[in-house]
């Protein structure tokens, strides 16, 4: 077998591989509202930094736009698996500001590409111990750029990384992962019970 025809073959078995993997999946709880932070700069906008470059504080980084973010909360069931269960009490907090919010939820937050601020996020529900999690912005630019050399095997990669390595990554764009906090069952309350 060529290596041309080879690859509609192995094209359909990753549509069904993936159809049949992410057909199983639950679909993921709406959503009511959005959540606004609340900064400590004085900004008026989503730029929290804002106030320090007009004061012309050197070294701010530039506000790159925002983003929803989702927070959602997961258990592992022995009858299902993992499943997202809703209503518990969430705590986002970077340098420059925070929010509170009841999952599932999504939350407004600033980007500053590669100097965007580190989330933690802590969430508590009854019956569960208090979780946190921190969340890292990713450059989404150079992550798509290497997968497409993924698909070219080790030619491609090395392509892709001697493209990406002269490239100008300063504007690239950078965006948050879903914040998924994984509960644990609370077993002290349980056995006070």
């Amino acid at each position: 077998m060529s290596p041309a025809s080879g690859a509609p073959l192995m094209s359909g078995r990753i549509l069904i591989f993936s159809v049949v993997v992410l057909g199983g999946c639950a679909k993921p709880l709406e959503v009511g509202s959005i959540t606004e932070i609340q900064n400590s700069t004085g900004s008026k906008s989503i730029d929290v930094l804002e106030p320090k470059r007009v004061a012309g504080q050197s070294s701010v980084p530039e506000f790159s736009g925002d983003q929803l973010l989702e927070v959602r909360t997961y258990a592992d069931t022995e009858s299902n698996g993992r499943v997202e269960v809703a209503g518990a009490q969430c705590e986002l907090t970077a340098s420059d500001f925070k929010a509170g919010m009841e999952t599932p939820a999504k939350v407004r937050v600033p980007l500053y590409r590669n100097q965007s601020s580190t989330l933690a996020v802590a969430c508590q529900k009854s019956g569960y111990r208090k979780k946190m999690i921190t969340v890292t912005a990713m450059d989404v630019t150079r992550q798509q750029r290497m997968a497409s050399g993924a698909g070219g095997g080790l030619l491609g990669v090395a392509v892709v990384a001697a493209f990406d390595a002269a490239a100008d990554n300063t504007k690239n764009e950078w965006k948050y992962p879903i914040a998924a906090v994984i509960l644990e069952p609370d077993v002290a309350s349980k056995a006070g019970k």
